[in-house]
């Protein structure tokens, strides 16, 4: 096997690759060898039929999958001999097709992993800290139970519409005559007060009965209340036509002794109190680590310069781009808001995207270093971990993973985890 090197820009590089013609007839031969044992062909016992009507009935078939298994065979061991380490599929280009008794020429380029330095990573440091749950921290939890539980009573026909009060209503709106499905909806249960809805709709709806219909144009505001976050109708003028079925007023349970049996196995107040105050510390101790992995990985990159392959990158920045299309999309935005969006994002995508590539190869390297290896119970925490956030059963999480040809890189994944793991307990150790 002859090999060539060339290298291109950054880290790309282009192999020459040429498999001896000796090589390719012993590929040939035991490959139709295999089909001649199975083959059955008209005039002759199956097995029986000769070689040269084997290849001449096989051959437009089988020949892309020989040059196929030949050239990955080949590659690898070039790869191999080479010491190289693609970070996607190479890009493969034949000089001619496979001729029995001839050699076989192809090219691969790709970019291959920058070199990997480790200067500096054991000496991060954090300090311990002690979570507690203050009064105020109980109180939110409470108050945010207590408007889960809050039932809805039917109010007097004649009680107008007003702060604390629930409307049941029909809205539809219209932009120049035609009608929007993201402003519209039948039975919409509307709390009144609470920011639930634009101002221009709250103030035109204030004062309704049951039984009364109104139409009015509402200016939708560009951003989201209390968010960065575009409005899908920012800057727009909606049409309403609202019809209000009933207007109900909440019945709120007092927090006491009974209300913390309705809310779970808890036989009075304090009991709830101390679930919530576990459950208050335990969010707090989940932000902390957040925060500090993040400074971690920060310190990480800073003190340990490489080069993110730009393959990689590129990936990462898709795979961030279909992630925020989707939450756009979800929060009703039009394709070309969409868009837009994304245009304005792209810059912070990159630099995300840069910084994501290189703590997992960073990590990576750590992990092999330190021979941080990943066992089952290390699988078992992720897959529970995954399961609670997407509330799907772990098997399930598995073999959609085995579909999707994605273990690989979650067990890459939780090997990286293990890693910074590893610096963290040596940070506060």
């Amino acid at each position: 096997m002859k090999v060539e090197i060339e290298n291109l820009n950054g880290h790309f590089k282009k192999l020459t690759v040429e498999i001896p013609a000796e090589d390719v007839s012993k590929k040939l031969e035991s490959h139709f060898k295999k089909i001649q044992g199975q083959a059955t062909i008209k005039g002759f016992r199956k097995g029986k039929a000769p070689m040269n009507m084997i290849r001449e009935s096989y051959a437009q078939q089988e020949m892309p999958r020989i040059t196929q298994d030949l050239v990955n065979e080949f590659l690898n061991k070039a790869i191999i001999d080479q010491k190289l380490s693609p970070v996607a599929n190479p890009q493969i280009n034949l000089d001619s097709g496979i001729i029995d008794g001839a050699s076989l020429k192809f090219t691969a380029e790709f970019e291959n992993l920058p070199p990997i330095e480790l200067k500096e990573y054991e000496s991060f440091k954090a300090e311990k800290q002690e979570f507690k749950a203050e009064e105020s921290d109980i109180q939110d939890t409470l108050n945010r139970i207590q408007q889960q539980m809050t039932t809805l009573k039917k109010a007097d026909e004649n009680l107008a519409i007003d702060a604390g009060l629930v409307a049941k209503m029909d809205y539809v709106g219209t932009e120049a005559g035609e009608k929007l499905s993201s402003a519209s909806q039948d039975d919409a249960f509307v709390e009144i007060g609470n920011g639930q809805l634009v101002e221009g709709f709250e103030t035109a709806v204030k004062g309704l009965k049951a039984g009364d219909e109104k139409e009015f144009d509402v200016k939708f505001p560009e951003k989201q209340e209390g968010s960065d976050e575009p409005h899908p109708l920012g800057g727009k003028t909606i049409h309403f036509k609202v019809k209000i079925k009933e207007v109900h007023e909440k019945e709120v349970p007092a927090i006491d002794d009974e209300f913390a049996k309705k809310a779970g196995p808890f036989e009075n107040l304090d009991q709830l109190k101390e679930a919530v105050s576990k459950e208050v510390v335990g969010q707090k101790k989940q932000k902390f680590k957040q925060e500090i992995q993040e400074k971690a990985i920060e310190w990480l990159i800073q003190k340990n310069p490489i080069d993110a392959p730009e393959t990689l990158v590129n990936q990462q920045i898709q795979n961030l781009a279909i992630e925020a299309g989707m939450q756009l999309q979800n929060m009703g935005l039009a394709q070309d808001q969409i868009e837009t969006r994304l245009k304005e994002w792209e810059k912070e995508m990159t630099e995300r995207a840069n910084n994501q590539v290189k703590s997992s190869l960073l990590l990576g390297a750590i992990a092999k270093e330190q021979k941080i290896q990943v066992g089952d119970e290390d699988i078992r925490k992720e897959l529970g971990r995954m399961a609670s956030q997407t509330r799907k059963d772990p098997q399930e999480i598995v073999k959609d993973m085995q579909d999707k040809n994605m273990i690989p890189g979650f067990m890459r994944q939780v090997q990286e985890m293990k890693a910074l793991e590893w610096i963290l307990e040596k940070a506060m150790s």
